[in-house]
């Protein structure tokens, strides 16, 4: 079988979808599977006209001409006319649940548009569980053509080996955004004067929010922001840090 798959998310600074998409492409063609990534390198994922205009257009565009059988659709959105049969991976419904300080345009084609495309793919594959139930909960699409397959662990972090700094520090991990409520974890280190706070991950106007936090409360040396690091560099981060943190202002998403 050849899969066509969205590697757009791929395109310059990769979050979580991008590392997961990285991840397939270099492990699913170890199944046998026949694979070719779609991406616009040119196309800036992150702008939403571009995003709508690869979705909707050179998306389909690009799968028909790849001579694919099947369609991957990594990042929760689908074309409304694909050429191919197809798949789609949903990682949360934060669309429909959080993200209310998004522009409404945003909020409807994330959210409503989108769900609504669900259900006429072949098969969705959510990350976990709790996304499962979100997602049944959030739309009308059929439970049964849901499959949970949680996410692998790349090899630079399945053999990772603590070795804690003499400081202790607590890593944050994705997207400085409203609903990962990094200013909970901030307003907690006022009671852990010993602990410090990285938080790795691409910026939004939430972290300005979080920086004048964290200076009002007199903790802003011990809060550091930094964007996606190459994978060595995050590895050894990874090792130092004792905890990580996890906070979610809703229950949007969760594996």
């Amino acid at each position: 079988m050849k899969v066509a798959i969205d590697a757009q998310q791929t395109v310059g600074t990769a979050t979580g979808i991008g590392e997961y998409v990285r991840g397939l492409l270099a492990t699913l063609p170890q199944t046998g599977i026949d694979l070719v990534a779609l991406r616009a390198p040119r196309v800036n994922p992150w702008r939403f006209d571009r995003r709508v205009l690869w979705d909707q257009v050179l998306l389909p565009i690009a799968a028909l001409r790849s001579g694919a059988d099947l369609l991957h659709c990594t990042s929760g959105s689908v074309p409304s006319a694909s050429p191919l049969p197809t798949v789609v991976t949903v990682h949360d419904v934060a669309w429909l649940r959080a993200q209310r300080h998004a522009p409404a345009y945003a909020r409807w084609y994330f959210g409503r548009f989108t769900s609504a495309r669900w259900r006429s793919v072949r098969a969705i594959i959510v990350d976990s569980t709790f996304t499962r139930d979100e997602l049944i909960a959030c739309t009308h699409v059929d439970p049964a053509g849901i499959a949970v397959v949680h996410p692998g662990v790349a090899a630079a972090f399945g053999g990772v080996v603590r070795v804690p700094d003499a400081r202790p520090m607590l890593l944050a991990v994705g997207t400085v955004e409203p609903r990962k409520n990094v200013a909970v974890v901030i307003r907690a280190l006022v009671r852990l004067p010993n602990v410090d706070l990285l938080c790795v991950g691409p910026p939004t106007t939430y972290q300005d929010e979080c920086a004048a936090l964290a200076a009002r409360l007199g903790v802003a040396e011990r809060v550091r922001f930094s964007t996606m690091w190459a994978a060595t560099s995050f590895s050894s981060c990874t090792r130092a840090a004792p905890l990580r943190s996890c906070p979610r202002a809703t229950k949007a998403s969760a594996t």
